[in-house]
């Protein structure tokens, strides 16, 4: 009995050993592989339709001057065109269509008619069922080669423009709880140009969005980000640049 023991004994151990030496030649590999992409979107929502719109809306823009190419403009909403063309604010993306019509208005009563024809294109969002606005929007991915600087964007990585009076917030908290050393905003103002038609009443939201990500696995998913968004809400026929609200949060999610 004493032998089998000793047997069963020496069998773990060695199952340890080799598991420990697999661990330690395979995880660190596949922990250190950092997956990093860029999301670029526009959500524009209205709880009315909107007529013969064009839109001047921020792209981004990096140090080496790229921007987003008609090549990146797939999966657009049918009936829009958009392209990227030159501004008295710089390049912008233009975006024009006879209407946006909102097909989906919130939670439909059992006795409302439902249109099964909605554009499968556009994008409602699922955390707003209640909300009496239509979302639709474009929204595009794009990988990249390396690390993202999400701690400090200003260094390297695309940024919405047109961009002016930069101006960093403070985010100091009296609790030392919340306090998150890597975490920094700054604001700023944008300009916007929107042509369109609708009811006075209405209610027009649209929202320009960059985000940078690095991912990587560590006993489940992690990773950090940053976001630059512009917005800007109108109501009634608007006809003529805008100004609207920059902020780019950076330092957000893990850096150990």
């Amino acid at each position: 009995m004493e032998n089998v023991l000793k047997i069963v004994i020496t069998i773990l151990f060695c199952s340890l050993f080799v598991f420990t030496l697999y661990a330690s030649d395979i995880s660190p590999s596949m922990e250190e592989e950092v997956i990093s992409s860029y999301n670029y979107r526009v959500d524009i929502k209205s709880g009315e339709p909107i007529y013969d719109v064009t839109l001047y809306l921020p792209v981004p823009l990096s140090e080496d001057g790229n921007v987003l190419t008609a090549n990146d403009l797939t999966n657009i909403p049918s009936g829009w065109n958009c392209s990227i063309i030159n501004t008295s604010e710089g390049r912008m993306l233009m975006l024009k269509a006879p209407i946006i019509n909102p097909n989906f208005h919130g939670s439909p009563n059992e006795n409302d008619d439902i249109d099964e024809n909605v554009n499968l294109q556009a994008q409602t969002s699922p955390n707003n069922i209640s909300s009496p606005f239509y979302h639709q929007g474009i929204s595009i991915n794009k990988n990249s080669d390396r690390e993202l600087n999400t701690m400090n964007p200003f260094e390297g990585e695309p940024l919405l423009f047109p961009r002016y009076s930069l101006a960093k917030m403070d985010t100091r908290s009296s609790d030392e709880h919340f306090y998150v050393p890597d975490f920094s905003l700054h604001g700023y103002e944008s300009r916007v140009y929107t042509y369109y038609r609708t009811s006075p009443r209405n209610n027009v939201e649209i929202l320009v969005e960059i985000s940078g990500y690095n991912q990587w696995w560590t006993s489940g998913w992690t990773g950090n980000k940053y976001t630059d968004q512009v917005t800007i809400a109108s109501t009634g026929t608007q006809m003529g640049w805008q100004n609207a609200r920059g902020l780019i949060t950076s330092g957000t999610g893990n850096y150990q």
